[in-house]
């Protein structure tokens, strides 16, 4: 019984980590694009900009 408890807190502690490093990508992930994002608007005019950031992302994703 012991040993089930120890495999169900090290499988809830994996799943914490895994969901820890999903949230932590994402965030990573946001901050790249607004710093892209940034970059295209200000080497760009507005029109331009807009078209490079739909381009951007759609690659992106």
């Amino acid at each position: 019984m012991e040993h089930l408890r120890q495999l169900v807190s090290e499988r809830k502690k994996q799943r914490n980590k895994a969901q820890f490093a999903c949230a932590f990508m994402d965030d990573v992930f946001e901050v790249q694009m607004r710093c892209k994002f940034k970059h295209i608007k200000s080497k760009y005019p507005s029109d331009l900009a807009n078209k490079k950031m739909l381009t951007f992302c759609r690659l992106a994703f």
